[in-house]
């Protein structure tokens, strides 16, 4: 395809929408450049061509790609507070990727916050299965380490 006819690609729109975003170190225009980008992603590159080798990387990449914004995206909205949206975008890495160990990490924090501990220790539980089904380890030092945190504090501390 010729670029130069005027076509638009929404794949090339979202790459650049995301990057922008992951490089940006205002945390507005980076939040603003990442809820663009993160819209035009309606799914996996190429579905209809699922098992065909040609389009297998660029299918993963530009995975990847959607799920650092999408995580970019969180840590931005948790830091101001807007811990809802945050679960929102946790909760979409986690459908695509279900050994996104970060999002765990953010969701547990996003629900103690809104003081939700019974909905924290279900996202370790399902970290724990998800990370020893699929790849047959246990959740990182990280993540072992904050909800030992989040179990013996108060929710008000956090």
């Amino acid at each position: 395809m010729n670029l130069a006819s005027g076509f638009e690609l929404d794949t090339i729109e979202f790459e650049a929408l995301l990057k922008a975003g992951l490089e940006d170190s205002d945390p507005a225009i980076a939040l603003a450049l990442l809820e663009k980008g993160l819209e035009l992603y309606k799914g996996d590159y190429m579905p209809d061509r699922r098992y065909e080798d040609w389009c297998i990387e660029e299918r993963e990449r530009l995975l990847v790609l959607y799920l650092r914004g999408a995580e970019r995206l969180a840590r931005l909205q948790v830091k101001a507070q807007s811990y809802d949206r945050a679960i929102h975008w946790c909760e979409a890495i986690v459908h695509k990727d279900s050994c996104w160990e970060e999002a765990y990490r953010l969701l547990m924090q996003c629900h103690l916050k809104l003081g939700n501990r019974r909905q924290a220790a279900r996202w370790n539980q399902k970290c724990q299965h998800a990370l020893a089904e699929e790849m047959g380890v246990e959740p990182m030092p990280a993540t072992q380490e904050l909800y030992k945190q989040l179990s013996e504090s108060d929710v008000t501390d956090l």
